[in-house]
């Protein structure tokens, strides 16, 4: 397994240079150079190459809020603002909305930190519809509460997080939300 790993990264390395190496699962190196179309579409396939993105790619994005928000009303919506991870584009941190690359099964996680005796319930928002509740609240302490879910989703449905109490109260830096397709 590690020598097959080895020949893939050398092989990846060399079509930078050539372009025209070919790759095969199989041991002998004139075998491992019928199999497959180029070392380029292989190298990409598995992360070694960065590119354009293409329908076979992953998805996942890692947001983080980057200030505290008082008294939110119901229906606002949550804005992450800093990008941590946004592999295949989907997230955008001017609308706070995913837009789903790919179809397909995704998981979405969304945590948010309230202040002390303050209520921060929130809801996973896909298309309009609310899918999942997360209701934090603690008398004496920062509460911290999250929230995981699945989704069927089709390439071009959207996600967001919007609040669903009469009023929310939410603190930066702890306040996150990700997805990812299975």
């Amino acid at each position: 397994m590690i020598i097959e790993v080895l020949m893939l990264t050398l092989y990846c390395l060399a079509s930078l240079v050539e372009g025209k190496t070919r790759l095969s699962p199989r041991p002998s190196l004139e075998d491992f150079r019928k199999d497959y179309v180029s070392v380029a579409q292989t190298c990409h396939e598995v992360g070694f190459i960065k590119g354009k993105y293409n329908k076979g790619d992953p998805v996942a994005f890692h947001v983080k809020l980057t200030k505290h928000f008082k008294n939110l009303v119901k229906g606002s919506k949550l804005i992450y603002e800093s990008i941590e991870t946004n592999v295949g584009e989907g997230y955008n941190s001017k609308t706070g909305i995913f837009t789903a690359p790919r179809s397909g099964k995704y998981v979405f996680d969304w945590a948010v930190m309230s202040f002390p005796n303050k209520v921060s319930e929130t809801t996973l928002m896909v298309n309009g519809v609310a899918k999942d509740l997360n209701y934090c609240k603690n008398v004496k302490t920062w509460p911290h509460c999250s929230k995981m879910t699945i989704v069927n989703m089709n390439a071009g449905d959207l996600v967001w997080i919007a609040v669903s109490s009469d009023k929310a109260n939410v603190h930066s830096g702890y306040t996150t939300f990700s997805g990812f397709r299975l």
